[in-house]
């Protein structure tokens, strides 16, 4: 473990010093390198904790995130069971602040269908690093029957913005499921642009964003 977080640390700390070209800095962690280490800590508690389990299902069929001791859980069980009993472990950890369960109960996905998944996540995840102005290693994406979780924590309500229209444009994406926070701490909203402003932004009151909802970003004066 300690292995583990030296080499985390020394990665976070090379990330910063990366540049990407032009006079711009790229964007950068959000985290504390104490947060980030924290973070680490309750997801291999967590993962350890549900290893240990007389249900392997409990561990196969959950994805971990953890930003900020913020738990979000995604995945598939067979039992509901198996569902509570990865909240109740991750609420048993010490630092952990919010388990946001988004566990699906259901068969097993098939083979096809999780190629997809994997597929839809790895083409978000490269979009997000050639994207300019999005600091990519603040967000984590799991995605589920072709829905996207996000979490992390976005330099702004632009920038959020930004990512929820490339997820939400990702071809294979049906539904974007937000808990990115902003930076005054709060919870962020899903937001969409507004179809009937194209230089305003909406906010939605619910946590799934439908990718028809999501016309083309606004674009700047000439």
């Amino acid at each position: 473990m300690r292995i583990l977080l030296t080499a985390l640390l020394a990665t976070t700390l090379l990330s910063g010093c990366i540049t990407t070209g032009g006079d711009s800095a790229p964007p950068r962690q959000s985290r504390t390198i104490g947060a980030v280490v924290d973070d680490t800590t309750i997801h291999s508690r967590l993962t350890f904790l549900l290893m240990g389990s007389d249900s392997k299902e409990a561990y196969r069929g959950v994805n971990i995130e953890v930003s900020e001791g913020r738990v979000l859980l995604t995945g598939q069980v067979k039992n509901p069971e198996n569902s509570v009993f990865a909240v109740k472990n991750a609420w048993s950890i010490n630092g952990v602040r919010e388990v946001m369960n988004e566990i699906q109960v259901a068969e097993k996905a098939s083979l096809l269908d999780a190629t997809k998944d994997t597929w839809i996540t790895s083409k978000i995840k490269s979009k997000m690093l050639l994207e300019k102005g999005v600091a990519s290693t603040n967000y984590s994406f799991e995605t589920i029957n072709r829905n996207v979780y996000i979490i992390g924590i976005a330099q702004s309500s632009e920038e959020l913005n930004k990512v929820l229209y490339l997820v939400g444009n990702t071809a294979g994406v049906a539904r974007t499921v937000n808990y990115v926070r902003l930076p005054n701490g709060q919870p962020a909203a899903p937001q969409t642009y507004n179809a009937n402003s194209a230089d305003t932004l909406q906010a939605v009151p619910v946590h799934g964003i439908d990718s028809a909802d999501l016309p083309p970003p606004p674009q700047p004066a000439q």
